[in-house]
């Protein structure tokens, strides 16, 4: 079975567009993300996301990599209630921890 195309350079002008699949991080096989080296300890880095989740446990947002068992993720998820929260992860949780979002029809998160 061929890949889908899981990115964009010209859907939004100027950005990057990465469409998520059904897979989550624990997938390794998963086509849909965006890797750079990282060359030293000390760096920032910004992500920002536009997600309109249409189910419940839908994720978008980043993660700190060195493999399968040393990971932390950072993203916002579809809450039970709708809602969208901020959920962390690290490979040794059974769940994420989630903050709510004081403003669930924010564009732009900080």
């Amino acid at each position: 079975m061929p890949l889908r195309d899981f990115h964009s350079l010209t859907e939004k002008p100027g950005y990057l567009a990465i469409r998520g699949g059904p897979h989550n991080i624990d997938v390794e096989h998963s086509p849909s993300i965006l890797l750079k080296k990282q060359t030293r300890f000390d760096l920032e880095w910004s992500t920002e996301v536009s997600f309109d989740p249409s189910r419940t446990g839908e994720e978008a947002g980043t993660v700190l990599w060195l493999n399968s068992t040393a990971y932390a993720a950072i993203g916002v998820r579809k809450n039970e209630d709708g809602g969208l929260r901020i959920a962390y992860r690290r490979p040794d949780d059974k769940d994420a921890i989630q903050v709510s979002l004081k403003s669930a029809s924010s564009d732009r998160l900080c």
